[in-house]
């Protein structure tokens, strides 16, 4: 009993750490909408002399892209608004035979002072603020459908807990639960890959890049511990499922 307490409160540790980064995504997502609007209405003239304002960066984050928003205040209003979208199949690598000096960095080191190669970095594409929207309301469709996954995910893992918490283990709904589980950790690695896919096919870009730097493209990959995990699910619903029938075979010889 107390192993199975100790579960259930590391559960309701898990629980409450992903209802705080849900409501952190949406809470971001929020941000961006408000930012977009302040851009739109307050960008004014880039007249850098003089400057003295504030510098304000926010991200959102998906499992295919970031967006990132820079906001330069002057004055009280938005004096540059920039929107990036960062893909993450792609990455900047360099040749330290020809690069430049802005493909190292300088550090000290114990008194001396040596340059290090800065061999990858991201990807930064400026964005038309008429593309902007769409990605915000893709980032939010994903992060809704994430969160709606997490949330059946929880609800159904704590109804495990309780059961097993009070001595129930192999009855109807514990192998019903399992199963849907492992089905759907099954379902979500193959619906994640495809939409990796598609989204490396209709967003493939042409960037030019100066001498001694190459762009690297990371291919789509699938998530085999989903797969793997939702196996390990099944097959322990089927587990639990044939221990069911031979309980009950014996309730009946008896």
């Amino acid at each position: 009993m107390i192993a199975y307490e100790h579960l259930e409160n590391h559960y309701l540790d898990f629980e409450y750490s992903h209802c705080i980064s849900g409501i952190r995504t949406l809470f971001l997502t929020g941000i961006q909408f408000v930012n977009m609007k302040r851009v739109s209405k307050n960008k004014v003239t880039r007249d850098l002399s003089g400057l003295t304002s504030r510098l304000e960066k926010v991200r959102l984050s998906t499992a295919y892209y970031d967006l990132e928003y820079l906001f330069l205040y002057k004055d009280g209003e938005v004096f540059i608004g920039e929107n990036f979208m960062i893909p993450k199949n792609l990455t900047i690598s360099s040749d330290f035979n020809e690069a430049t000096a802005i493909g190292f960095i300088e550090v000290e080191v114990q008194g001396n002072q040596y340059n290090l190669p800065v061999n990858e970095s991201k990807v930064y594409l400026l964005m038309r603020g008429d593309k902007t929207p769409v990605y915000i309301y893709l980032s939010l469709a994903i992060t809704l459908m994430y969160s709606t996954l997490k949330l059946i995910m929880l609800v159904w893992a704590r109804r495990l807990v309780l059961n097993f918490n009070n001595g129930a283990f192999f009855i109807p709904q514990n192998h019903q639960i399992i199963a849907r589980m492992g089905f759907l950790f099954s379902i979500t690695a193959l619906a994640d890959f495809l939409g990796w896919q598609d989204f490396l096919n209709t967003n493939t870009v042409a960037v030019s890049l100066p001498n001694g730097y190459l762009l690297n493209t990371i291919s789509a990959s699938f998530n085999w511990n989903y797969i793997y995990l939702g196996l390990l699910l099944l097959a322990t619903a089927t587990a639990f499922k044939q221990n069911l029938k031979l309980q009950e075979d014996q309730y009946l010889t008896i």
